[in-house]
């Protein structure tokens, strides 16, 4: 069960107590509603600055089911920027630090009733930085802020050649309750590699999963609509298929061949659950030459054999 948490928040600051949407930051929220002048036009970037200086919290509430209490539950970010404090029915939940990651986050159901408060609060990422004592040995290429890069966070976002210093906060991708009696995907990867005439590629998938309960695992790889190969297994932790396929379709960058795409779908269930989750993975070979040359070492890319010209 997943249970979407995005819409309709209240965000709290100084002097700022608004509905608010999620997906969204404070400034999208203040600008949607006339409350900040538009940080992109002339030196209002000045002025709009002045409020990433205080700290916000967005809350909402949100329900759940007596099944959903008596399953497993995780509170799954999937972009949260950047200091924040995650509450539920007033009880710390965890400080997150990173902008750059996905958070899933087991919640100990004792917090859980059926009907919850979620609570975010939002710390300056600029008085976050100021007051860091940590190493001095710090470079940055950014000329607005020296101490940028002890954060976590996209460093755009405090000023560059082409855009304002504003170090936004907020929640810029969903947010949702996963409730699962089987577990959950986390993430995949593959490798291919080749005979010399690449006519023949050996695939292998892993699938990289926390597992609550057992259940199946299923790979299913096809290219243009057609389905190669389907293969079941038990659900683990860590799952790995291997395929070997002729005559393979490769992915090439452009301008040295077609950027074939295949689409591996992977299904987890039981029978009481089911989830998939989709993918495109691309066939070739990347290998780099930094052998010795006339001049000192060379930096070279082959890809699926090809000498590429990279810029």
């Amino acid at each position: 069960m997943k249970l979407d948490l995005n819409g309709s928040w209240n965000l709290k600051g100084e002097n700022v107590n608004i509905t608010a949407n999620v997906p969204g930051t404070v400034l999208s929220n203040l600008l949607e509603q006339h409350l900040i002048p538009d940080p992109f036009v002339g030196r209002n970037e000045l002025e709009v600055f002045k409020y990433l200086l205080s700290d916000y919290e967005f809350v909402r509430e949100f329900s759940l089911l007596d099944k959903d209490l008596k399953r497993v539950n995780y509170l799954a970010l999937d972009g949260i920027d950047t200091i924040a404090d995650i509450y539920i029915n007033d009880v710390f939940v965890k400080k997150v630090e990173n902008m750059h990651i996905r958070y899933r986050i087991l919640l100990d159901n004792k917090i859980l009733k059926l009907n919850n408060t979620i609570r975010i609060v939002f710390h300056s990422a600029k008085n976050y930085i100021d007051s860091y004592e940590g190493s001095p040995h710090i470079t940055t290429f950014c000329e607005s802020e020296e101490k940028n890069p002890v954060i976590r966070k996209a460093h755009y976002m405090f000023g560059w050649d082409w855009g304002p210093n504003l170090p936004d906060m907020g929640l810029y991708r969903d947010i949702y309750i996963e409730s699962t009696e089987i577990g959950y995907l986390d993430s995949i990867r593959y490798d291919s590699v080749f005979n010399s005439d690449y006519s023949v590629c050996n695939l292998s998938v892993k699938s990289y999963a926390v597992k609550v309960n057992d259940a199946k695992i299923t790979f299913k790889l096809s290219y243009d609509g057609s389905l190669l190969f389907t293969n079941t297994y038990d659900f683990e932790s860590i799952n790995e298929v291997n395929y070997v396929i002729n005559n393979p379709n490769l992915w090439n960058p452009i301008g040295y061949g077609d950027a074939n795409l295949y689409d591996l779908k992977i299904i987890v269930e039981s029978d009481k659950e089911y989830f998939e989750a989709s993918y495109k993975i691309g066939l070739r070979e990347i290998k780099v030459d930094d052998s010795d040359d006339e001049i000192g070492k060379k930096l070279e890319f082959y890809i699926n054999g090809n000498n590429v010209y990279l810029k």
